[in-house]
C-alpha cells in the first residue's frame, strides 16, 4: 500500500489498492460505478486477503446508496472479482453482521492510490470513470488513447465516459492538451507505482532504505 522514494527526507507513506482491469461492461451485465465499489471493498483487504465491511461502511466510503451496493457486489461476484461468505449470526433482529469478502489472484491489475478516496470535489461518477480510463495508461500518470477507444473496450457508451471525462478536466485531474495526440495526462492525483518491484503475494511489504512499499 505504502510507496516512498529514496530521500534525505521523510516521505508521507502512500497506499494502494490492487483493481484488477475492468472491460466489456456490457457484455458482463456489469454497471460502470461497479469498478468503485469493488475500489472501496477491496480497500479494507487485510493481510489474509479479506476484509469485513458493512454494506453501509462501503455506502459511504464509495459515496453510493446501501442499495445500490448491494445490487452492485451480487453483480461483482456473479463475474467473479470478489466472493462472498454471508454471516448468518445476528447482532440485532434482522441485522446480520458483516459478510467476509475475499479476492481471487489476478496477473493484470492497476494499483490505485488511496487518494480517490479523499478527493471530495469528485462525484461517484468521476471517480469510476477516472477508475476506468486509468486502466489505459501507458506509464504511471500517462492514459493513452481516445474517447472512442475508451468507449469500445469498455463495452459503455462514448456519452457516459465523455462528460465525466470533460468535468475531470475542468477539476484539473486530466490534461487534456495533448488529445489530438491521443495522450491525456493524469494531475492531482499521483499514480506511480514501482513496476520494478515483484508482487509476490496479495499483501507485499518491501524496505530499502527509505523506500517501502505495501499493496492491497
Amino acid at each position: 500500500m505504502n510507496f516512498l522514494l529514496n530521500s534525505s527526507t521523510p516521505q508521507k507513506q502512500r497506499a494502494f489498492i490492487k483493481k484488477p482491469i475492468f472491460m466489456n461492461f456490457q457484455m458482463n451485465r456489469l454497471k460502470y460505478l461497479d469498478v468503485l465499489t469493488f475500489t472501496a471493498v477491496k480497500s479494507f483487504d487485510n493481510k489474509e486477503g479479506r476484509c469485513f465491511p458493512s454494506y453501509e461502511t462501503i455506502a459511504e466510503t464509495s459515496g453510493m446508496s446501501r442499495d445500490f451496493i448491494i445490487k452492485s457486489i451480487k453483480r461483482l461476484e456473479q463475474n467473479g472479482y470478489l466472493s462472498i461468505y454471508k454471516n448468518e449470526k445476528f447482532r440485532a433482529p434482522n441485522r446480520s453482521y458483516p459478510n467476509e469478502y475475499s479476492f481471487p489472484e489476478v496477473d493484470n491489475f492497476n494499483p490505485v492510490p488511496y487518494e480517490i478516496f479523499k478527493a471530495g470535489d469528485l462525484t461517484k461518477i468521476e471517480k469510476s470513470v477516472l477508475l476506468l480510463i486509468r486502466q489505459f495508461a501507458v506509464i504511471a500518470n500517462d492514459i493513452y488513447g481516445s474517447i472512442d477507444d475508451f468507449s469500445r473496450q469498455l463495452g459503455l457508451s462514448r456519452r457516459t465516459i465523455y462528460k465525466p471525462y470533460l468535468s475531470l478536466v475542468k477539476k484539473g485531474y486530466l490534461d487534456n492538451s495533448r488529445l489530438k495526440s491521443r495522450l491525456t495526462r493524469l494531475l492531482k492525483i499521483d499514480w506511480a507505482f514501482p513496476d520494478y518491484l515483484p508482487i509476490k503475494s496479495r499483501k507485499n511489504e518491501y524496505d530499502t532504505s527509505n523506500l517501502s512499499l505495501i499493496i492491497t
